[in-house]
């Protein structure tokens, strides 16, 4: 049983005593007085205050516990956000605020899968505030989240929304991290403070050579390229029942928490990988990826070619004299389990037998499955090949949360739904970022791969 539970128990608990208390007073106001039913009445009285004064004190309780939970500091980094060994070290990129930046911090659960569920507490009640973040502050604080009600009243309110203290922003980038495939990839995330990202990137090596005892040192003659980075705003739009925003329990902080996370990851995933900078959007590997560097699969599908135009993947990768860190394959879980049916003409060995691990021709595999397998003739495909540790995400680390009860929104099936209506509220979450390699040449593209018909 839950405090929002023990909470409706104690409304009804209340309920019972009043009406005991008006049947009381009824009976003593009569003009003929019954001892026997004053007595009962006098009974059933103080059996609903008892009651009610058990369920009191069970739910200050429940209030205070909850409370200790948000009393903690921020949570140390998990192992789905710490590099793993393999990786380089980015030291531009920046995923926590310095120390007493930003407002308070959000708390530490102490059930790993709480973390975050005080941002879905804080965006269930801007929704039923209306997005003031003053009356959202004094429901936190009446419900015993004194640490969401701190960081609610030193945010700020911007034209119609609120923007999340950095803590809880960056919470949000970690939780994104395992939930993203675009993420997943092993990008380094930059922070983008001013909106904007210029750098200059080595695109010629500088020389180097042996000399003898006097001689000339060899002359260098590195050269240089530019990539730039400006932020792409993303909105995330989220609807809830308006029973739904009178809660205050944990879990359901929590799946408010899911559900804006599940919405930015499933979006930012499709524009970092086949995204074509149209609408302004970021551009993905699909779009980044030079022509020397996109295959088209042989159209002759058998085992041998297809391991053939991985290979040549792979190779054109290490000839783009970029540093080999964190290579990842991205593809459809078809293209995957077609691979794994695959064997050698003699013997029948599996052909690939590291993707039991995961792995193909020495390198991890992310999936994502709204990657197209109906392309070219209808059943054809793309397969990525990219340096993780080359990629950038420039992010805001900012976080916008802006909400409504009277506006409509169009459904998956193209319907027109009233918030107002359906007694629903909606909330919309906008992050800025942008996506872009380092090096074009650390992303190889197969196409026209026909490997989804096991």
């Amino acid at each position: 049983m839950d405090l929002n539970d023990l909470r409706q128990l104690r409304a009804a608990a209340a309920d019972a005593m009043q009406a005991s208390a008006n049947s009381l007073a009824t009976l003593e106001n009569a003009e003929t007085s019954d001892d026997d039913a004053i007595a009962q009445a006098n009974t059933d009285f103080e059996a609903a205050q008892a009651e009610f004064t058990k369920l009191d004190a069970q739910v200050k309780r429940a209030e205070v516990a909850e409370a200790a939970q948000v009393a903690a500091a921020m949570p140390a980094p998990t192992a789905a956000t710490s590099p793993r060994p393999d990786q380089q070290p980015a030291p531009a990129a920046t995923t926590q605020p310095a120390p007493g930046a930003g407002g308070p911090a959000p708390a530490a659960p102490a059930d790993p899968n709480m973390l975050g569920a005080d941002l879905g507490l804080m965006i269930l009640s801007l929704a039923a505030a209306k997005c003031d973040p003053v009356r959202a502050a004094r429901r936190m604080e009446a419900a015993g989240h004194s640490q969401i009600a701190a960081a609610l009243e030193t945010g700020t309110d911007t034209a119609g929304g609120f923007l999340v203290p950095d803590g809880y922003t960056n919470t949000v980038i970690d939780l994104l991290q395992p939930r993203s495939v675009g993420r997943r990839l092993g990008a380094r995330v930059v922070d983008m403070p001013a909106g904007k990202l210029r750098s200059g990137v080595l695109t010629g090596g500088a020389s180097a050579g042996y000399r003898g005892e006097g001689a000339v040192i060899p002359v260098s003659d590195p050269t240089f390229g530019e990539f730039n980075m400006d932020f792409k705003s993303l909105g995330a739009f989220v609807v809830f029942s308006n029973e739904v925003l009178q809660m205050t329990s944990p879990s359901v902080g929590a799946i408010a928490r899911d559900n804006m996370l599940n919405e930015m990851a499933l979006r930012e995933t499709l524009a970092f990988i086949r995204g074509d900078g149209s609408n302004d959007t970021p551009i993905g590997l699909r779009s980044w990826a030079l022509p020397a560097h996109t295959i088209t699969a042989n159209a002759t599908v058998n085992g041998a070619n297809v391991e053939a135009d991985l290979r040549k993947a792979r190779a054109r990768l290490w000839s783009a004299n970029v540093p080999i860190v964190d290579p990842v394959w991205v593809m459809h879980s078809d293209v995957k389990a077609f691979l794994e049916q695959l064997r050698h003409p003699n013997g029948g060995q599996k052909l690939f037998p590291e993707l039991d691990d995961n792995m193909l021709l020495g390198y991890r595999i992310e999936i994502w499955n709204d990657m197209p397998v109906n392309l070219g003739a209808g059943t054809e495909t793309e397969v990525f090949l990219a340096e993780g540790s080359d990629l950038l995400i420039g992010d805001a680390q900012r976080l916008t949360l802006e909400s409504s009860s009277e506006a409509s929104f169009i459904d998956s099936g193209a319907n027109v739904i009233s918030l107002f209506q359906t007694n629903q509220s909606a909330m919309r979450t906008i992050s800025a970022h942008d996506f872009a390699p380092m090096h074009r040449e650390a992303i190889v593209m197969i196409q026209g791969a026909n490997w989804t018909q096991i």
